[in-house]
């Protein structure tokens, strides 16, 4: 009976280190997408890419999709590459598109799946709820194409749809990592539009520690442009 009570608390003592050791590389981490608290047109379509730099703070070494960041504080750089289609715009507005993230390490990984949005959006005022699943993970030179069940939920008030040019939107942002604010700035240049964006990240499970700072750039065309004013015509 000691041995096998022995044995427990040495199975308990190992569970609780590979609990900490595991919670020691996973920092909170929520992938930005480059995307307004506003929907395209209908049937609009809208290309976009962007630049983004994650910092995280107090976080152990932490490996993703086969690539490696250095310890304790690191930076992963990584483009979002993306395309949606307008569904609906105003009062409800909708869109359905595909996100994905390509993360630059020691190699080269990628996440990939579908975006959807919906929400209401007028030139006064917007707000914008979109789920978003990275169902498919690739490493170059690593495990190859992988199924994960990586989920992210965002939700956005802003100023309105591209109002006076410029578009103001802030809200928060969740994964299984992860939860924070997130604001987004859209700056219309016709024919494309430029926006800032800018999150920090808390833990939200128990295997996540540290926080994150993410702060990027995306360029984003859609595919018809705004029809010119009357004043254009004169």
């Amino acid at each position: 009976m000691s041995l096998i009570r022995q044995s427990v608390h040495a199975s308990l003592l190992a569970a609780a280190c590979a609990v900490l050791v595991f919670a020691a590389c996973v920092p909170p981490i929520a992938w930005h997408d480059g995307l307004p608290a506003w929907s395209p047109e209908q049937k609009d379509v809208e290309w976009r890419v962007g630049v983004q730099r994650l910092s995280a703070f107090g976080a152990d070494t932490f490996e993703l999709l086969d690539q490696q960041f250095a310890a304790p504080d690191f930076n992963v750089s990584y483009l979002t590459p993306g395309v949606r289609w307008g569904l609906g715009h105003g009062p409800l507005a909708a869109d359905v598109g595909i996100a994905s993230v390509l993360v630059v390490g020691s190699g080269l990984g990628m996440l990939v799946g579908p975006t959807f949005g919906v929400g209401s959006c007028d030139t006064n005022f917007s707000v914008m709820f979109r789920p978003s699943l990275y169902m498919f993970s690739l490493s170059f030179g690593g495990e190859g194409l992988q199924l994960i069940p990586w989920y992210q939920l965002e939700l956005l008030l802003g100023n309105g749809h591209r109002a006076r040019g410029v578009s103001f939107a802030a809200g928060g942002r969740a994964s299984p990592f992860a939860v924070g604010p997130v604001g987004v700035a859209d700056l219309v240049l016709h024919p494309i539009d430029l926006r800032a964006e800018v999150s920090y990240m808390f833990p939200a499970a128990s295997v996540a520690t540290g926080t994150a700072l993410t702060i990027g750039l995306s360029v984003a065309a859609p595919t018809r442009r705004e029809p010119a004013s009357r004043q254009d015509h004169e």
